[in-house]
C-alpha cells in the first residue's frame, strides 16, 4: 500500500485521506519493521545455537522474553499506542 501510494503522489492522482493518514507514518512503520525483524533474527539466533546443556540456564531469560513478546502479540497492531515501547523492552530482554 505505502508503495501505491507514493507513486499515486507521484503522479498527481488523488489518495483519500485515510490512506494518507497511513502513509505519513511510513517510516515508522519502516523503522518498527526493521527493529521486529533484529528482535526475530537474535532470538532464533540464540534458541538455534543453545546447547542442550545450556538451556536450563537461560530458560529464566527466555521466559522473561517470551511474556514480553506475547503482550505485545496479543494486544498490538500497527495502529497501537506503545508499540515503541514494546519494541525497546524486547530489545532489552
Amino acid at each position: 500500500l505505502l508503495r501505491e501510494v507514493k507513486y499515486f503522489l507521484i503522479l498527481g492522482l488523488e489518495v483519500p485521506e485515510s490512506v494518507m493518514k497511513i502513509f505519513s507514518s511510513a517510516d515508522a512503520f519502516r523503522s518498527w519493521n526493521g527493529s521486529l525483524d533484529l528482535i526475530v533474527n537474535m532470538n532464533n539466533s540464540v534458541l538455534n545455537n543453545l546447547l542442550p546443556v545450556e538451556k536450563p540456564l537461560v530458560n529464566p531469560y527466555l521466559a522473561k522474553f517470551d511474556a514480553v513478546v506475547q503482550r505485545g502479540l496479543a494486544s498490538l497492531n500497527w495502529s497501537s499506542d506503545g508499540v515503541d515501547e514494546f519494541i525497546k523492552e524486547s530489545m532489552e530482554q
